[in-house]
């Protein structure tokens, strides 16, 4: 769902918040992509930190924070967990901050994540079926209406 929600933000133009103003949303940009992927590969690692920041013994705590931070090194937005993470409320104020900004320079994240009601998830939600529809039709309970050809 969440490489299904980066399209569906690619597919709205506006939103609209709870105080009635309209934002215009844009397409990420490679810069966005790479701020998302930044995000995601220090959420990873603060992840590992607060759920072993009460371990009493120092090398678990150490052991888990290193696997963290070697798994942050293969986190991407397309990749599962990297998607995983898109699809919590962080991630998701996160990503339409990213499509706000360029219409919008005076938001700052806080306010995005203070602008976003459960008719702008309501509208996420819709775009992104929608969207998982056309990328993988089979997994949104699709069936196909042609069969594919049989390989020789």
């Amino acid at each position: 769902m969440g490489t299904a929600l980066v399209a569906a933000v690619a597919a709205i133009r506006t939103i609209k918040a709870a105080d009635g103003k309209e934002y215009r949303l844009s397409p990420l940009t490679l810069r966005d992509y790479a701020q998302l992927d930044l995000w995601l590969e220090k959420e990873v690692v603060e992840r590992a930190r607060r759920v072993f920041a009460d371990e009493k013994d120092e090398k678990v705590r150490s052991v888990e924070i290193r696997l963290a931070q070697r798994e942050a090194q293969t986190i991407t937005w397309e990749t599962l967990k990297g998607a995983e993470l898109i699809c919590t409320p962080e991630g998701v104020a996160r990503l339409l901050y990213l499509a706000l900004h360029h219409n919008h320079t005076e938001l700052t994240l806080e306010q995005v994540k203070d602008m976003i009601t459960t008719d702008i998830l309501s509208l996420l939600v819709e775009e992104a079926r929608k969207a998982n529809v056309l990328v993988n039709p089979t997994e949104a309970g699709v069936e196909s209406q042609s069969p594919a050809p049989a390989l020789e």
